[in-house]
């Protein structure tokens, strides 16, 4: 899981979580503030009874309290209310019918306190009934307990759909925020990131961009110190490789042209011994002209300076030569070398000395890591490529070591006695550099211990590349 998907979740998260916990803790406390409501409303009810009951006995005003009975009556909650006044012969009931309630007949002791309890009524509902026994009457007032635990949950439900809304709101306000901040973090790590994937590739030229003063842009600021000194460091590499290159190829040339005068006998007859040396000597020189001129090649590629000679060329005719000419190299080590041409029209379009390098390249690179079995050559045609697969049964190459072949000077670290010579790493990095410079490509396709296969694609057409037509 990537880090910006890992941030905005746990960011998310968070929010939701407090958001939840927020509508948990609001709902418990308007819950118990509903509560206290209820219970301060109907003592307040209750002291407006008592009050209404003094004053009516006091001055006689039975049809006031009456009437005070009815109204309170009609408040949210209140099923009854019922006074009775046996001196009196006086019984007054809101609604009427609570009148005649057996439920509410029983007489009370005179009390100060209001006295508690669950009664059933005639039509089968229950109510919280309230009582008190004042100067010889009795006050009865109750209340539907389903009746108020309806409002309040009404009132609650308002309130929780209202919070809900804003909790959401917010909730969506924070993953918008965790989003855009995820974001922000995320940014300048990925360009660092792809810079550091364009070092890896030898790309030195470009640089991140942060303009930040925190701890990423202090990173940012240190990569593009490190990309700066490795150009650095790179350019001299290049220089002092050029540099040496050119100084060893005049003096190996005259050693190699004195190693040709002493092996021609022109300076005298030669012994044994001394032919057999002069030939070593000779053999020598020749591979380091080869690793001289491959570095040339490289130092050439890094600079640009690659520049093709295009015209149109025979690439079947090529391969036939070349394989007649590492044919007798294969049987003297016991592999068969093969070639198929499948395309119509074998025609390529490019620099046909740097084709001949290439697929020399790619020849020496399959003869010198595979040991027994095969060599094989395929030329087909695509509709603007001459494809050519140089396919081998050696050793192969993991996965994991595909992308950095054709890097030079890298070598894949062969097994403990294998038998694979160790090259200079520097064949397939030109391979590279020169299909790139003629508009083609090369790849890799390989396994470990199950052989591989090398594509090169080269322009079949001048239009293909834009060289001279």
């Amino acid at each position: 899981m990537k880090l910006a998907t890992r941030f905005f979740l746990s960011h998310g998260s968070a929010a939701a979580l407090t958001a939840l916990g927020s509508f948990f803790l609001l709902y418990g406390g308007a819950s118990a503030m509903l509560d206290r409501e209820a219970a301060r409303r109907q003592a307040g009810q209750l002291q407006s009874f008592v009050y209404a009951a003094r004053e009516a006995r006091v001055n006689h005003q039975d049809l006031g309290l009456l009437s005070f009975m009815r109204q309170a009556s009609r408040e949210e909650g209140v099923r009854y209310l019922v006074y009775a006044d046996p001196g009196r012969k006086l019984r007054l009931a809101a609604p009427s019918a609570a009148a005649a309630d057996p439920a509410l007949a029983a007489p009370l002791e005179p009390s100060a306190a209001w006295q508690a309890r669950a009664v059933t009524l005639d039509d089968g509902s229950a109510a919280m009934d309230m009582g008190l026994g004042l100067d010889g009457a009795t006050l009865r007032m109750g209340w539907s307990q389903q009746a108020l635990r309806r409002a309040r949950d009404q009132v609650l439900q308002r309130w929780m759909g209202l919070a809900a809304l804003a909790g959401l709101g917010a909730l969506l306000l924070g993953a918008l925020a965790s989003w855009l901040l995820a974001g922000r973090l995320i940014k300048p790590l990925q360009q660092i990131s792809a810079g550091t994937h364009a070092v890896r590739a030898g790309s030195l030229t470009g640089l991140v961009e942060v303009r930040r003063s925190d701890e990423i842009g202090e990173l940012a600021r240190d990569f593009n110190a490190m990309v700066q000194q490795l150009k650095e460091l790179d350019e001299m590499k290049r220089d002092f490789v050029a540099g040496v290159t050119h100084d060893l190829g005049t003096p190996l040339l005259a050693i190699r042209d004195g190693i040709h005068y002493l092996q021609t006998g022109q300076a005298g007859p030669l012994t044994e011994k001394q032919a057999e040396y002069l030939l070593l000597l000779a053999n020598s020189g020749q591979r380091l002209s080869a690793f001289i001129t491959n570095l040339l090649s490289v130092a050439r590629i890094e600079a640009g300076k690659v520049q093709p000679f295009y015209e149109a060329f025979d690439a079947s005719a090529e391969l036939g030569e070349l394989v007649k000419l590492y044919r007798p190299v294969a049987e003297q080590r016991g592999l068969k070398l093969t070639w198929v041409c499948q395309a119509l029209d074998p025609t390529g379009w490019g620099d046909v000395v740097q084709f001949r390098e290439m697929v020399i390249n790619l020849l020496s690179n399959a003869l010198k890591f595979t040991a027994t079995g095969s060599i094989e050559l395929e030329l087909t045609a695509e509709e603007r490529m001459l494809c050519l697969r140089v396919s081998d049964t050696g050793i192969g190459i993991a996965p994991e070591h595909h992308g950095q072949v054709f890097e030079k000077f890298y070598r894949v670290r062969q097994a403990e006695g294998s038998l694979a010579r160790q090259g200079s790493g520097l064949g397939l990095a030109i391979v590279k550099g020169q299909a790139e410079a003629q508009g083609g490509s090369v790849s890799l396709e390989s396994q470990l211990g199950q052989g591989a296969t090398f594509t090169l694609r080269i322009p079949r057409h001048p239009q293909d590349k834009g060289g001279p037509v």
